[in-house]
Formats: C-alpha cells, structure tokens, sequence
C-alpha cells in the first residue's frame, strides 16, 4: 500500500515538502533555506497540532479516492486506518489520525498537506507585489513583499519580507486554512513570528539566522541546547563538565566506547552542514570525556590518565586477538565539504 500511494502521489508534491519523501529529508530542506531565505526581515516558524494523531479519516480517504478509483484499495485503507492497535500493553481504536510508527503516516500526512502546500503557493503569489527580479536595493521598500516556504512533515518555516502585520494575517490566514480545509489546528505554543533582525529561527533542530553584513541565512547546530540535552542524560554536569554515567557501568568496555562514539556520529553527520562546525568540539569533548570517565569507574582506574594509558589517545578497544572493536579518537573537526556517509 505504501509503494501504491507513494507512486501515485509524490510525484505530485511540491519541491517545499520535505518530509518522509524519496531523495528528500531534514538536509534538503535546511538546503532549501540557506538558498533561498536571503533578505527575510521576519519569520514564522510553524507547527501543527497533533497532526498524526487526530486527522481526519473521512477527508483523507476522499482525497486519496480522487485519484485511486479502486473500491477494494480505498475499503482496505479505511480498515487499516480503524485497526486496533496496542501501546504499552493498552489497545487503542480511533476514527482520527494513525498509531505512533505505522508505516503508512508519513505519506498519509503528506497526502493531507499537500493540500497546505497549494494554499502557500497561492497565498505567496498573492503576497508578493513586485517582480521576483527587482533588484536587491529595493529590498528594503516597504513596498517589496517576500514570502518563502519550507515544510517537513508537521513543521514548517517561512521567510517574509513585509511587516508584522504582514506575519499576523498570513499567520491567521494558514490557522483559517487548516482549520476549515484540513481540520487540524496550528500550534500555538509553538508557531511564533520572529524578527529576523534581531532574534533566531529554530527548524529542524538548527538555529537559523540572517547575516546582518550581506542578508544571507547561516545555519548553525544549537551547541547550548545539545549541552543542555547531554547534561539532561547524565553526561555532563551543569556548565558543559562531563561526567560518568552510571547507567552504562553493567555494559563490556568495547560496547561503552560504541555507544558514546555513536552518538558524537550522529551528531556530527547530521550538523555536517552547520556554519559552525567547529563548535561541535565541546560536544565531542563532553562525550569523549564522559567515555573515559564511565570506563575509568568500570575499570576502577580512577583517572582519565590512566585510561589514557590503558588504551591510548584514541580509547583503542582490543579482543583476545588484538584486534580494535573500538574506538574514540580524536577526529578532525574541519567542516566536511561534502555529506558524510550514511550511518548504518
């Protein structure tokens, strides 16, 4: 069911929608920014309420019977939808939305906001009054409007040149639109306009700014709050100082080093675009060091000398033949020129 819908329906997507599709992914839509947001003065960075959870079972089979005119299909669906299903040892049934995993949801949010993605394609025809080739001088007339639009999955951000007002009604106008049209609510909590100039975007776990000096998007991993989330995990100790973890004592040596070496992977693959790539250091340095100090304790070395010493710069794990397992050294932290290979 999933290759049927993807076949018939991605191809008819917009190149904004990111989310869940083939060849497309948080990196594209992070790409898309950084070349097309230059000269924002304001964002919104958008949410949807509880989106896989509550749509409407009864609007997305009519969207998919528009172009799937197999009964047997679309009745399969909507028993696929209904299904039981079983959370922490609970059974769930609903009429709205789809089960936390099933294969079918990220093509069936997609199906439902596509919808969403012709509305801001019209809405920013409608917005922007002057020729897209104005030269760039006039960006700053008040009269020069901009409106961008990127989506992955549930979450979206937009680059809006105008004023508030401007924000405010194309705010209210999305809330009108998916309330009356997809039945689904923007989050509030979540769905703020922001001054380009003077504050940051957070999308797709990146902190978005415009370069004041030449009105360019930067990029750039969160280093506080992914401090904040190792010091969350019991990795480090307030202010960034790595610590032992405790809960990682039970585990063999070489799979210590597996699982902090890990996570500096995926981290570091996934932020290999950020602009401040350098800044990763302290989070390598948090979890190198929280590494040793777990083995350390494990081992009854007491120092991260002595593990130094035991296994050398780059924790270098060894079997009963001598062969490396393991490993943590020290890696190169010059920003990768192209996109790391895939984690497997």
């Amino acid at each position: 069911m999933l290759l049927i819908l993807e076949a018939i329906f991605d191809p008819s997507f917009l190149t904004h929608a990111h989310g869940f599709r083939p060849g497309k992914g948080c990196h594209t839509a992070l790409t898309e920014v950084k070349r097309t947001f230059f000269s924002v003065k304001w964002f919104i960075r958008g949410n949807i309420s509880n989106c896989f959870d509550i749509f409407d079972h009864k609007l997305l089979l009519h969207l998919i019977s528009k172009r799937i005119k197999d009964k047997g299909f679309i009745d399969l669906l909507h028993k696929a939808l209904k299904s039981d299903y079983m959370n922490q040892e609970q059974i769930f049934s609903s009429d709205m939305g789809t089960p936390h995993g099933y294969n079918l949801s990220p093509i069936l949010c997609n199906i439902l906001l596509h919808g969403l993605d012709e509305f801001m394609l019209d809405l920013q025809k409608d917005f922007e009054v002057q020729d897209r080739n104005i030269d760039s001088r006039l960006h700053n007339d008040s009269s020069y409007k901009k409106l961008i639009y990127v989506r992955f999955a549930d979450e979206f951000l937009l680059g809006i040149n105008g004023n508030r007002a401007d924000c405010v009604m194309i705010k209210e106008k999305i809330g009108d639109f998916l309330l009356k049209n997809i039945k689904l609510n923007l989050n509030l909590d979540k769905t703020k306009i922001i001054n380009a100039k003077d504050e940051a975007a957070h999308f797709l776990k990146t902190t978005i700014i415009i370069n004041p000096l030449d009105n360019r998007p930067i990029r750039m991993a969160p280093i506080t709050k992914l401090v904040n989330i190792l010091t969350e995990k019991g990795l480090a100790k307030q202010g960034g100082k790595p610590t032992r973890s405790a809960r990682y004592l039970h585990y063999e040596t070489h799979q210590i080093v597996k699982h902090f070496k890990q996570i500096w992977l995926r981290l570091s693959t996934y932020y290999f675009f950020a602009d401040n790539y350098s800044e990763l250091e302290k989070i390598h340095y948090i979890l190198k060091y929280s590494c040793i100090f777990t083995l350390a304790s494990k081992l009854k070395l007491k120092t991260a000398k002595k593990v130094f010493c035991k296994f050398g710069r780059n924790i270098l794990i060894r079997d009963k033949e001598n062969n490396i397992i393991a490993s943590f050294p020290e890696l190169p932290l010059a920003k990768p020129k192209i996109l790391p290979e895939p984690l497997t």
